[in-house]
């Protein structure tokens, strides 16, 4: 985990969205939970956990390996809760 900012609880990459507006674009997208969403840039994981906590099935690619450990810590952060500390 990088830094810390006043409205970003945590920032781990830096074109990482806050997960309100993620989740806004995903349901913008599909139909209720029933869809699915490829998340071509995975990054920190935001994308991935948004998607995941709201049984939206997804795949996730990030070819940038720096990146991994980051994706891991964060999806683990919000396993199970909706991501609303950001």
């Amino acid at each position: 985990m990088k830094k810390e900012r006043e409205n970003h609880k945590l920032i781990i990459h830096p074109t990482q969205k806050p997960t309100e507006l993620t989740e806004k674009l995903i349901f913008s997208r599909i139909n209720g939970n029933n869809g699915r969403t490829l998340i071509p840039f995975a990054g920190s994981g935001s994308e991935c956990t948004v998607a995941e906590i709201n049984n939206i099935e997804y795949l996730g690619i990030e070819l940038n390996p720096e990146y991994e450990n980051d994706l891991k810590s964060f999806h683990s952060l919000f396993k199970g809760r909706r991501c609303e500390a950001w």
